[in-house]
């Protein structure tokens, strides 16, 4: 890294949060964000993965991750399906050790995959329902929270195509949205961001990572965040259908529910400020094609 780089005034911060934890060495800075910074080191000699968190609330996200992971690692056992380990919460100084975990990411086995992609899409959508397991509830859908969500979400930024786009892709939200008030939807205690670059794939075995804490959100936006992230990035034919063939999403959940989360993605992803330039023009070559199919 360049001296004086944001990354080298992590490792030092990083450095700093941990001095005098027993058996506690950081080695290098991996990433560094508004939110927190992610190092490696050694926990007792064992590797592990350091995040310190940043802002008034560093304690209580530690605290709530650690939790959520301690709750989520004996539920899912050392199976197919598993989460990265806390294995040790120091919230007053908002930090955390975790298990480091062997494999590439699960974008990547993907896209490597050849025939066997279905395969492992349908194993990913299994890790989201083992993730899940009992935490589930079904409730009256409640459309419009997620619509003025992203309407929030479009004040600038954009093209004066892609804001066009975006307009007709709020009004089909609202459309879909008349038929969908009062319809059951799962709620659940679910990952949040499950894409492929927040999972591993080693020897058969799916890790999930980035996990902040309990998130109870709708079953089917997360699966939808899964598909719109790989549509995105690495589409393939099948995908979806790979994906529910997991029964991750009860029939309730698998039909309109889920396609309007879609919608609710691509805008979203089409919103986001993204460092690929390309992200924007396949957001929305995606957002084009749902549209297409409404």
């Amino acid at each position: 890294m360049a001296a004086g780089s944001p990354c080298d005034a992590g490792l030092a911060g990083c450095r700093a949060r941990v001095a005098g934890v027993a058996g506690l060495l950081v080695d290098r800075c991996v990433k560094t964000a508004a939110g927190a910074d992610v190092c490696t080191g050694t926990l007792d000699g064992a590797p592990v993965l350091i995040k310190a968190f940043h802002g008034a609330d560093a304690a209580q996200t530690v605290d709530r991750m650690a939790a959520e992971l301690a709750l989520v690692a004996q539920a899912m056992g050392q199976g197919p399906f598993r989460v990265n380990r806390c294995l040790l919460a120091l919230p007053e100084r908002g930090v955390a050790a975790l298990e480091f975990v062997p494999g590439m990411r699960l974008s990547d086995a993907v896209a490597s995959a050849g025939p066997g992609r279905g395969a492992l899409i349908a194993q990913a959508g299994r890790w989201l329902a083992a993730y899940v397991g009992d935490r589930r509830r079904v409730e009256d859908f409640a459309p419009w929270r997620w619509i003025a969500l992203r309407k929030e979400a479009a004040r600038g930024g954009l093209t004066a195509m892609d804001a066009a786009l975006y307009q007709h892709g709020l009004r089909a939200l609202r459309g879909m949205a008349r038929a969908l008030i009062g319809q059951p939807m799962t709620r659940a205690a679910t990952h949040g961001d499950f894409v492929g670059i927040n999972a591993l794939f080693h020897q058969g075995v799916i890790c999930g990572l980035d996990i902040q804490g309990e998130s109870w959100l709708p079953l089917a936006r997360d699966a939808a965040r899964f598909l719109v992230w790989q549509q995105i990035t690495d589409p393939g034919a099948g995908d979806g259908e790979a994906f529910l063939s997991s029964g991750v999403l009860p029939p309730h959940d698998a039909g309109p529910v889920l396609a309007f989360f879609v919608g609710e993605q691509l805008l979203q992803r089409l919103a986001e400020d993204h460092p690929d330039p390309a992200h924007r023009a396949r957001a929305a070559e995606a957002l084009a094609g749902w549209l297409a199919a409404r």
